[in-house]
Parts: C-alpha cells; sequence; structure tokens
C-alpha cells in the first residue's frame, strides 16, 4: 500500500535531497519493534515494522475463539538533516492516511488483486485506533534521532477451534417411516446409510 500511495513522491523528494540510495518507500520489513536496534547496520530506510504489543483472549463463541490486542505499526526514516527533513518529513502525513484508510477498508486494489484481508488471513477486523508523528531516538545514549510514524492498530484474529467442539462424522444410518392417522403406514419409504472413511 505504501509503495503503491506514497512511493514515488517519497523517492522523488529523497533524490532532490540527496538521498538517492532510498528507491522505495519501504526498504525494509520487521515483525518486531525496531527501536533499540536502530543504529546497526543491518536496516535500510525507511523501514516498516509490523509487531503485536498486546493480546486478549475473549471467547466469541463455545466452538470458537479469538485473539483481540493491540499491534505496533512503525515507519522509519533515515536521520535526515534539517533541509532533509524540511522536504521528507511531511510526507509522513501520507504515510498515516494510507495505513488508516486501507486498514479501515480491508483490501487495497494494488495488493493480490484487491482480495480482502479477511480472505487471506484469519483477521476478523483491524483498524487504525491512533498515530503519532515524531522522532524514534537511539537508545545507545547517542543523540541520532529518526524521523517516523508510529501507529497502534486494533485487531481481532480468528483463532482455532475449541477442541473437540466439532467432532468426526463418522456417517449416517438412516431409515424413514410414513404413518398417516387412520391409513396403513408405510415402512422405509427411504433407507439409506452413509460411512466416511
Amino acid at each position: 500500500m505504501l509503495r503503491q500511495h506514497v512511493g514515488a513522491r517519497l523517492v522523488a523528494e529523497c533524490s532532490r535531497s540527496g538521498l538517492s540510495a532510498i528507491t522505495d518507500a519501504v526498504m525494509y520489513g520487521a515483525p518486531y519493534d525496531v527501536t533499540p536496534y536502530l543504529r546497526e547496520a543491518q536496516f535500510d530506510f525507511p523501514l516498516l515494522a509490523i509487531y503485536r504489543m498486546t493480546a486478549r483472549y475473549p471467547e466469541a463463541t463455545a466452538s470458537w475463539t479469538r485473539d483481540e490486542g493491540e499491534w505496533g505499526v512503525d515507519y522509519v526514516l533515515p536521520p535526515l538533516s534539517a533541509s532533509q527533513a524540511e522536504r521528507i518529513v511531511p510526507i509522513l502525513r501520507a504515510v498515516g492516511v494510507v495505513i488508516e484508510n486501507r486498514t479501515r477498508q480491508g483490501w487495497d486494489p494494488s495488493y493480490r488483486g484487491g482480495e480482502k484481508i479477511v480472505n487471506t488471513a484469519a483477521i476478523d477486523a483491524i483498524g487504525l485506533m491512533s498515530g503519532t508523528y515524531g522522532l524514534f531516538r537511539a537508545v545507545d545514549g547517542t543523540d541520532l534521532s529518526f524521523w517516523g510514524f508510529r501507529g497502534i492498530l486494533a485487531v481481532s484474529e480468528r483463532t482455532s477451534p475449541v477442541a473437540g467442539a466439532f467432532p468426526v462424522f463418522a456417517g449416517a444410518d438412516v431409515e424413514v417411516d410414513l404413518s398417516v392417522q387412520g391409513q396403513a403406514d408405510l415402512a422405509h419409504v427411504a433407507d439409506f446409510k452413509s460411512d466416511v472413511p
């Protein structure tokens, strides 16, 4: 979504600002909070991190459970000079808008042919609850800062069925008799047996 809706403008502004190494809206993805590791050389910026923060396990029905929680979504730019920040930081607003809109819609026409997320993942509902724009600070004691967007997603996921709630169907042995008051009974109007291997 970010590549499709933010990428061209971001790459153009980065190129004008001397950051020609940025050729895509997302250069690195991570499934964890990257804040403690921002100074490590393994990252290419901008980076997108999406990770679980909290979980609750309410019972949806007697036979199906659900995991409701919050996920963090961080979009982090590389360290910028003041003149670079002036051109690039305003684009972070578009990042927040795209994430909010696409999660609320539950699909994007440019992602997997427009398939809805509920059809490809065990997600019942997802939406951006809040977001902040500002600086991510390196936690190594330096003054190095990274501009970015941090959002909190509310996510409801389907988890596996409750064990034993759906017994294995072994087959059926059915016999139907017809009885009408004052008339002769018809035995075995329908009779079938089905075994499931």
